[in-house]
């Protein structure tokens, strides 16, 4: 079976009413690498996280510098903890 990894989106909201979104680039990269991405969008309860956490292998939270335009924020890299996920 295929590793699923989840990608955070983000919300917007509008007159007619509210989307959510995320960049084809991290669905592209997931799937170019043999997984399969699974978007996820803003959740209302701890509830909910859990079962999303039980079905994704590893989760991208997408957003941060790179959305920035270079001439204005140099992108960082933030390094931060590796966490291995594991599905019941």
């Amino acid at each position: 079976m295929k590793p699923i990894i989840g990608v955070t989106t983000v919300t917007h909201r509008y007159e007619r009413g509210t989307i959510t979104k995320v960049s084809t680039n991290f669905a592209n990269a997931i799937s170019k690498g043999g997984a399969v991405p699974l978007h996820i969008p803003i959740l209302k309860t701890k509830e909910q996280a859990r079962e999303i956490l039980s079905v994704i292998d590893a989760l991208v939270i997408s957003g941060g510098d790179e959305s920035v335009h270079p001439n204005v924020l140099r992108p960082t890299l933030l390094k931060a903890p590796c966490l291995l996920l594991s599905r019941a």
